[in-house]
């Protein structure tokens, strides 16, 4: 039996299946200004954005061309134009924010005023004309209750009932279905800049019904891709319909929480992503995915379950909002998001003799699929009195701990022929993984005399000392000048190679490797295997790394 096949095989196979799957699943990032640079917008990229979107409540449409500029200097990943819509926001604020106080008078003039606590605007602006006495308005989240009580030509006044803090642009809800058109003045401006720019993903904001869409469409083409947001009742009860005239759905949980209880919320998840998937339309989910990445470095564990069971419900991408437009990290969002998503689509199951494939890593995978980790356990250790003892250079136990510690992944040991026999004559692995390069155990006949295939051995320095055990699969000999050309190109004994090979034994001894305990070096704490490495990689959040070969003395300082 070859050393090669039989332990690595399946592995691969299950590991190469999962780890490709996170492309079929879309991130959506927003630039703002923790983000709209180029370098932020690789990193992104790189971390595994599939589009950029720009929200135009905080976007004016003059900035646009600048914008996308920037962006496209920085990557081909689409960018998304997001529409106010049919919402109404707070105006803008003296000083950005005001709070309001429980049973105060407050007047939200028709005309613009210099906003304060006591008198501002709203947006659009002819949506203060539909409010009538006894409406009930929340602002900014639910931050603070107000009710009118009078009408006039100039204002509304509203009783607050409760007060709190709120803040410029930010979101007002009327407690009665209001008749709002789907696009705003401004919408309509940036549409046409975004189509004169060549911008072919548009999201719609609170989609209440079809033809929502299709007033879209009249300013986007028909050839664009429209995401529909449902973040109201309207939408809610309209989804399908919606559905049929969009390219994709995107359920927003904040505005959506101001029309359906919050404790009703999950439950509302996962119908309409429910109801999408049954439309065959891709359902997109947003809002407070990773919010405490907006000022900390690393998520809750409630928002790593619910990014999760966002997943299990059969939504088809994930929105960044707030995280990558203002937070702190908006880099290491993204990469927790396409974690989250690696993790989610992997079976997590670990075949003995690798290390647990690392769920959160972005790096690129190990070669084979999975990194090999094969150290000696306490069982391993009790049988080593009892085993034939073979004494071998230095170098070959250097290769041994290289196998242990999965440097050579995804090899486990030694090649036996087959191995061998393949990677001379195609630079593969029996299996079809890329290696070139021979690794192989010669060692004198005498010291193996009593060893045969299905033995276990230990692996010893010259001193005696143990270092690995071998479980032989293999033992075979081969004509070395043979071998010298093929690997080589030739047998002349001037090239330090074939002097080598062919100044040792050509008896070969195949076989899985496992590590007792490594060489001593005064230099241990500088020598870092693949499993460190890749963790600190990762904690440092890299996703790209780049390898220097140090072979030669002059590159070493």
């Amino acid at each position: 039996m070859d050393v090669m096949n039989p332990p690595i095989e399946q592995p691969m196979q299950q590991t190469v299946a999962t780890t490709a799957a996170p492309s079929e699943l879309k991130i959506l990032c927003t630039l703002g200004p923790a983000s709209m640079d180029p370098r932020t917008i690789q990193r992104l990229e790189q971390s595994g954005a599939t589009l950029f979107r720009i929200n135009l409540s905080h976007t004016e449409p003059a900035d646009l061309p600048r914008l996308i500029k920037i962006i496209r200097s920085a990557t081909d990943v689409p960018i998304c134009l997001d529409t106010e819509g049919a919402q109404i926001r707070t105006g803008r604020f003296v000083d950005g924010q005001i709070t309001l106080r429980d049973h105060a008078l407050v007047k939200v003039h028709k005309k613009r005023v210099p906003a304060d606590d006591k008198n501002f605007n709203f947006y659009p602006p002819e949506s203060v004309e539909m409010l009538v006495p006894g409406d009930f308005v929340r602002l900014d989240f639910n931050s603070a209750l107000a009710q009118v009580v009078s009408c006039d030509d100039e204002a509304v006044v509203m009783r607050v009932l409760q007060g709190g803090p709120v803040g410029q642009n930010k979101a007002v809800v009327i407690e009665r279905d209001l008749s709002l058109p789907p696009l705003t003045a401004k919408d309509v401006k940036a549409l046409a800049i975004g189509r004169d720019l060549g911008i072919t993903h548009f999201a719609l904001s609170f989609a209440n019904k079809g033809e929502d869409v299709l007033e879209i469409r009249t300013h986007v083409g028909n050839d664009a891709f429209v995401i529909s947001k449902i973040e109201s009742r309207g939408g809610v009860q309209n989804l399908e319909e919606i559905a049929s005239h969009s390219d994709a759905l995107l359920i927003d949980r904040g505005d959506l929480s101001r029309q359906v209880p919050i404790e009703l919320l999950p439950q509302a998840q996962k119908s309409l992503i429910k109801r999408g998937n049954a439309a065959n339309t891709p359902v997109y989910v947003a809002t407070n995915l990773l919010e405490s990445m907006v000022s900390s470095s690393t998520p809750t564990r409630a928002e790593v379950n619910d990014i999760h069971n966002t997943l299990a419900d059969g939504a088809d991408g994930l929105v960044l909002a707030a995280e990558t437009a203002i937070g702190q990290y908006p880099i290491r969002c993204a990469s927790m998001i396409s974690k989250v998503i690696r993790g989610y689509q992997q079976d997590g199951l670990t075949a003995k003799g690798f290390y647990p494939e690392d769920a959160i890593s972005l790096l690129v995978e190990p070669h084979g699929g999975r990194l090999v980790h094969r150290e000696a356990s306490d069982s391993d250790r009790s049988t080593i009195e009892h085993l034939t003892h073979v004494a071998i250079r230095e170098k070959d136990l250097m290769d041994c701990e290289q196998f242990a510690y999965g440097t050579y992944s995804p090899l486990t040991g030694f090649m036996g022929r087959e191995t061998l026999e393949s990677v001379l004559d195609t630079y593969r692995l029996p299996n079809g993984e890329v290696w070139t390069l021979p690794l192989l155990l010669q060692i004198d006949a005498d010291k193996v005399r009593n060893v045969s295939a299905g033995d276990r051995i230990v692996l010893t320095d010259e001193s005696g000392r143990v270092h690995s055990l071998l479980d032989v699969t293999e033992m075979y000999r081969y004509d070395l000048d043979s071998l010298a050309a093929r690997m080589y190109g030739t047998t002349n004994r001037d090239h330090p190679g074939v002097a080598q090979l062919t100044g040792r034994s050509d008896l070969f001894v195949a076989g899985h490797v496992t590590l007792v305990e490594p060489l001593a070096s005064p230099h241990r704490h500088y020598l870092l295997s693949p499993v460190q490495t890749r963790f600190i990689f990762t904690q440092l959040g890299w996703s790209q790394v780049v390898g220097f070969h140090t072979r030669n003395p002059t590159h070493r300082g």
